[in-house]
């Protein structure tokens, strides 16, 4: 029992070796290809351990709420390729609605979906007695979509926001 198990360890500690230096049977390349509206590319670079280089979307424009009062922020956007995803909103609009609300969803959105909200947070906006907040997740599923609920319906938003991924 004892030989198996140093075997075992010897040919893990082989096979890592082979993975970190690049030969061997390792994981292959992948590329990953934009999916929902104009989703960022990324591809990944093995000189990095297999983890994409660090990516930043930013959305600095006025959006215009639907019949439901929601602003779609982010298209659905493809974190597989990532470890940690920050994300910071603020809005301004007529009358500073205080009620606008942001929310983070992860998991499988694109095609039959399974994904959950993983957080819900007040958008911050000019004159807010609080403190912007940057917020951080770790990617947990392949997909990410951020929304900004709470405003009245097709009412125009202008927001200024960004997502990091790396």
């Amino acid at each position: 029992m004892k030989r198996l198990v140093i075997f075992v360890v010897a040919m893990a500690s082989a096979m890592l070796a082979a993975c970190e230096s690049g030969s061997g049977s390792g994981p292959p390349d992948v590329r990953t290809t934009p999916r929902d509206r104009g989703a960022p590319t990324v591809s990944l670079d093995r000189s990095e351990g297999g983890v994409a280089a660090p990516l930043l979307t930013t959305y600095f424009k006025t959006f215009t709420s639907d019949q439901g009062g929601q602003i779609e922020l982010t298209p659905i956007l493809d974190i597989r390729a990532f470890r940690a995803v920050n994300v910071e909103v603020t809005a301004s609009y007529p009358n500073q609605i205080r009620v606008l609300r942001v929310e983070v969803n992860m998991g499988k959105i694109s095609g039959d979906t399974l994904a959950q909200t993983i957080d819900r947070f007040p958008a911050a906006f000019p004159g807010h007695p609080g403190p912007v907040r940057i917020h951080t997740y770790r990617v947990m599923g392949p997909d990410l979509a951020v929304w900004v609920l709470g405003a009245p319906p097709n009412i125009d938003v202008a927001i200024q926001a960004w997502v990091f991924m790396h």
